[in-house]
């Protein structure tokens, strides 16, 4: 996959602004404040349909201004796709080819980008939700049936938690309930098979920029064991769900699920995120980046884009020099930074962005 033109008007920063980039890539450079950010998220924007830093689009709206409209030329698999969205009075619109995309899920077919974030390192460090963000976010690139399925199961539990919170006929309830564990075992087989060839991707490349140091692992984590078929798994989670049933009435919220689940790292068999340094934390999620491109690649016969938004700074020049080497003419490679002194042999071209957008 390679973008050829991003043109932005009205979003964040830029006010009528265009850039074109080669085959192999960029360097984003200039001082803190002036956009790299905002033009690497506005092509994230293509990919999966929103930004990555708002849930609100009025909020990418350039100020003083009332509506802003994007475009991306790519190709895809040696074919050239046109990509347009604007957002205006409070609604927002996909054209892909001058085709208006009617459901978001259906841009995960499409552009497949990577966006490596200073903030990954809460994939480690963090609390599980971020960990189930990047799960469910790379299933659904993965697969974006996936995404079907997350919006049912998400479409149940409100309705689940909803019911919890007044008092309800027990016909009602058990027919949610029954639906809510037909849900969970889509979502979180499609979680478990997805993790089992994403653990392969993540060894092998933390293992490269460790140079073999320590020796990575992970596990999914839940309450509810699938290693059955669905009419079981159903089955016993049906009854489970009316033995807790008075905790569940007490608390006012669903108290099993999916949407409590987490991602056990491991770096020589002990927790990553209490016993990694600062450093090997970095690698894990970078390492989990990539091993997430390169299970795209493998399973969809292309390269996706990978945008780095200035997070080699945590690391030693051994390991942000392996993960170069990795990169070298396969993707097409965006990197924002405030500087410009990325490794030659990279071969990148630069493209500095000034304070004043216009």
């Amino acid at each position: 996959m390679i973008i050829t033109e991003l043109k932005l008007h009205n979003y964040r920063n830029f006010a009528d602004t265009s850039f074109v980039f080669s085959r192999s890539g960029a360097i984003i450079y200039g001082p803190n404040g002036v956009g790299k950010t905002n033009l690497l998220e506005s092509i994230c924007y293509f990919a999966v349909g929103k930004s990555f830093r708002n849930s609100n689009d009025a909020d990418l709206i350039k100020f003083g201004e009332t509506y802003f409209n994007i475009r991306c030329s790519c190709i895809i698999k040696d074919t050239e796709h046109d990509f347009f969205s604007a957002f205006t009075d409070f609604r927002k619109q996909f054209k892909i080819d001058g085709i208006i995309i009617k459901k978001i899920s259906e841009l995960y077919n499409f552009l497949k980008v990577i966006y490596f974030s200073p903030d990954d390192i809460l994939m480690v460090e963090g609390s599980p939700v971020y960990r189930r963000s990047f799960l469910d976010l790379s299933v659904s690139q993965y697969n974006a049936e996936y995404l079907v399925h997350l919006k049912r199961y998400f479409q149940i539990l409100k309705q689940r938690n909803a019911l919890l919170k007044d008092e309800f006929d027990k016909d009602t309830k058990e027919a949610w309930d029954f639906e809510f564990a037909k849900a969970c075992y889509e979502i979180i087989n499609c979680r478990l098979k997805y993790l089992e060839k994403l653990q392969k991707h993540i060894i092998d490349i933390y293992c490269k920029i460790s140079d073999s140091r320590e020796q990575f692992s992970m596990k999914y984590i839940s309450h509810l064991k699938i290693d059955q078929t669905k009419e079981n798994f159903c089955s016993k989670l049906f009854k489970h769900l009316r033995t807790i049933e008075e905790r569940e009435k007490r608390y006012q919220r669903t108290l099993i699920g999916p949407h409590l689940d987490d991602i056990d790292l491991l770096l020589d068999n002990k927790s990553a995120r209490n016993f990694a340094s600062h450093g090997q934390q970095r690698s894990i999620a970078i390492s989990m980046k990539l091993a997430q491109s390169s299970l795209l690649k493998d399973e969809n016969l292309c390269f996706p884009v990978l945008l780095f938004d200035d997070v080699f700074s945590d690391l030693d020049v051994e390991r942000s020099t392996e993960i170069f080497k990795m990169l070298t003419g396969e993707h097409q490679i965006l990197i924002a930074t405030p500087n410009a002194s990325i490794p030659n042999y990279l071969d990148l071209e630069t493209i500095e962005i000034k304070k004043e957008i216009v």
